[in-house]
């Protein structure tokens, strides 16, 4: 294997850890393999001659050193067989460890387009990469004991060196029927790597969620926990799959007629001894089946290696980019000494789309100045939210939040308040306790913040049910209804008290009353010091202090309502299409 395919492998086998124990352990086994290959075939030779010759004293003592030899040999493999599943076991574990772990630490989820897909990552390919170690030793194992045997045939007979290659086929149709069994017990760990999927499933899904309250690494060691689980199971299948790959190797290392045939016929004709007849029939096991194997083993190798360059490449691809006060060229960009938002020159695409999501888009908000953003559907609305709140990185440009990157996490501010806390248009919550899901983040809350902050997000209704803060959810919370959600949401954030709240249509499932008053008490309150929301509700743009309009990732009015609407054909047209959707609505 040469080239790319090579510098793969290693690339893969870097994940173990320990990469030069490995192949210090492969290459003894590969060798005592063909060293015990060729003297057991000399030793099988001389006891057959000594019994034939009736030399006693010498038959014994052969005949306990190709017994001594045979020990050594089973020793050897079964030492190389629990390495073998210890090194697969913990190639695994390894990749697995490092893929969640980039994607809890990155700043580009917002770059994972199908959750399933990466959810795939962790499970069925992570699975197929770490089988990489059994054809990768079968493969060099065979190739080196088949060269050593055929070498000592030929030595001792050309003619049934010539025979040998003729049975090629036979023993793959046996090791082929053989072998199907194997399948069967994947199946077995299919279980535990259902739970992997489905944690990395859900981690997907809410990231922004995962991001905002701060708990990569809680949920990493929760993790780490369930890998560990799946460690055992897979042990397990391993050595299950070892035992019956040991009965397979007998079954189709079974002497063939036709060299044995026409070995006897030489023997009896005096040109060839017994003991060389047997010595070749021991030895066309190892040069018949690894033979026939080989485009297999190869095969096994270069589908490893394809799954493991999609888990390597989302690895690469999810890795911390540089910090956003700078572009993608390197150069730096001042940090904003006023307090408030400062965007610089941001631009922003999404992997596998022609267009950028944002195009050198440049905002200035002073502290205190709320803003709402309309425009039409792609217009790059809620991918300029995700950014402000640290959920993406923007591929060119700068972000600040009162001077700060909005990506800091909470530790890391003097006064431990968020920067920014982005609330998705899905409002997700956890199938745990009200209590559990408003508590994600800030575990001690006194019942006067809780209230408070409850009746800011005009959430009171959990005080009316029956368990009330107690009561536990459905998955994704669907036991509630959708304003409920958005309403438990918004409290959540609230209950970090950020400096900037960030809102993508959070009344979009809400009544005109409960929004109204959700806005009156979101504008008075002090929990948060900003607000910055996507909308298409009138009543919010008409109040705010600041109106964004945007357009195929441009920025291209902004001002007060009034303002614009006399000013403003493009923001006069949008705000007549809300008018008129609203009325439908109605």
């Amino acid at each position: 294997m040469l080239g790319r395919e090579a510098a793969d492998l290693r690339k893969l086998l870097d994940q173990l850890g320990s990469f030069y124990a490995f192949a210090a352990a492969l290459g003894v086994m590969v060798l005592v393999s063909a060293a015990t290959v060729v003297g057991e075939a000399w030793l099988l030779r001389r006891v057959i001659n000594l019994l034939l010759a009736r030399k006693t004293s010498l038959f014994l003592s052969f005949g306990l050193a190709y017994i001594g030899i045979c020990v050594i040999d089973t020793v050897f493999v079964g030492w190389w067989r629990a390495q073998r599943v210890r090194y697969s076991a913990e190639l695994a574990k390894n990749l697995r460890g490092t893929l969640v772990g980039s994607l809890l630490r990155s700043r580009a989820e917002s770059r994972i387009k199908k959750p399933g897909e990466m959810a795939s990552r962790t499970t069925s390919d992570i699975e197929n990469a770490q089988e990489v170690v059994t054809p990768l030793y079968k493969l060099l194992k065979g190739v080196t004991s088949g060269l050593a045997a055929s070498i000592y045939i030929i030595y001792l007979d050309w003619r049934l060196g010539v025979l040998i290659i003729v049975t090629v086929p036979l023993v793959t149709a046996t090791g082929e029927k053989l072998s199907r069994p194997i399948a069967s017990l994947a199946e077995e760990v299919q279980q535990g790597y259902a739970d992997v999927s489905e944690f990395a499933s859900d981690y997907l899904a809410n990231h922004s969620v995962v991001r905002t309250f701060g708990l990569q690494k809680r949920l990493y060691r929760r993790f780490n926990r369930l890998n560990e689980h799946v460690l055992q199971r897979n042990l397990q299948m391993k050595r299950r799959e070892a035992l019956l790959s040991a009965g397979i190797w007998f079954c189709a290392a079974a002497p063939v007629a036709i060299p044995f045939v026409y070995g006897a016929y030489l023997v009896m004709v005096g040109e060839v001894t017994a003991g060389t007849i047997m010595a070749v029939v021991y030895l066309t096991n190892y040069t018949r089946a690894p033979l026939a194997s080989l485009g297999d083993h190869m095969g096994k190798i270069r589908r490893c290696l394809g799954s493991a360059r999609e888990v390597m490449r989302t690895i690469e691809g999810v890795r911390d980019r540089s910090p956003s006060t700078t572009g993608s060229g390197g150069e730096a960009f001042p940090v904003a000494q006023k307090k408030g938002i400062e965007v610089q020159k941001v631009s922003f695409r999404y992997p596998g789309t022609q267009s950028p999501a944002l195009q050198e888009v440049s905002l200035t908000l002073h502290r205190g100045t709320d803003a709402f953003i309309v425009g039409p559907s792609g217009s790059g609305k809620t991918t300029l939210l995700r950014i402000l709140g640290g959920i993406a990185a923007p591929d060119e440009g700068a972000v600040t939040v009162d001077g700060r990157d909005p990506f800091c996490r909470p530790d890391q501010q003097p006064d431990r308040r968020p920067l920014a806390v982005y609330v998705p248009q899905q409002p997700y919550l956890f199938p745990w306790t009200i209590r559990e899901n408003l508590q994600l983040a800030k575990r001690q809350i006194s019942a006067e913040l809780m209230e408070k902050v409850l009746r800011t997000a005009r959430a009171e209704f959990v005080l009316e049910l029956s368990d009330g803060l107690d009561t536990e959810l459905s998955e994704r919370g669907e036991s509630l209804s959708g304003g409920q959600r958005a309403r438990l949401c918004i409290a959540r954030a609230l209950l970090l008290q950020p400096r900037l709240l960030i809102l993508d249509e959070p009344s979009a499932s809400l009544d005109a009353l409960t929004e109204r008053a959700l806005w009156r008490q979101l504008r008075s309150t002090e929990l948060c010091r900003q607000v910055v929301a996507v909308t298409h509700r009138l009543s919010e743009i008409e109040d705010s202090d600041r109106v964004i309009v945007m357009e195929e990732g441009w920025i291209r009015e902004q001002g007060p309502h009034e303002q614009l609407y006399r000013n403003s054909p493009l923001y006069r047209s949008y705000y007549r299409k809300y008018s008129e959707e609203r009325r439908e609505s109605r």
